[in-house]
């Protein structure tokens, strides 16, 4: 959604009419992820120490000396999860993604409808 801002009034509303559906098909996506495997996935993000070469001076009077330096580093940590809870959460999204398209459906013909150019 990062280019809403360029987008034609019509647009937008189309865009804002749709989220619904596209959260629900992502946390489908997701969530059948998440069973295919057997396990759930969190990424982890943390500021850990890493040993370099640093230098002090200028000219011929540098001095290379081993120092420590921080940095994010992120890596993916899985997790046990309730296989039955997600699989019943995973169905319960699928046997809703109808009503949610056909009401994104609804709301892209009523943004439509207000923004129809006029001949």
């Amino acid at each position: 959604m990062a280019l809403v801002s360029c987008a034609t009034p019509a647009q937008k509303c189309a865009l804002d009419a749709e989220a619904d559906l596209r959260k629900t098909r992502n946390d489908i996506k997701e969530l059948q992820a998440t069973v295919d495997r057997g396990y759930g996935l969190r990424e982890i993000t943390q500021y850990v120490p890493v040993q370099t070469t640093c230098e002090r001076g200028s000219g011929a009077r540098v001095t290379r000396y081993t120092c420590t330096q921080y940095e994010f580093q992120t890596q993916e940590v899985r997790y046990s999860v309730d296989l039955k809870k997600i699989s019943a959460e995973l169905a319960s999204l699928k046997a809703k993604l109808p009503d949610v398209q056909a009401q994104a459906e609804l709301a892209v013909a009523q943004c439509e409808a207000t923004y129809k150019p006029t001949p």
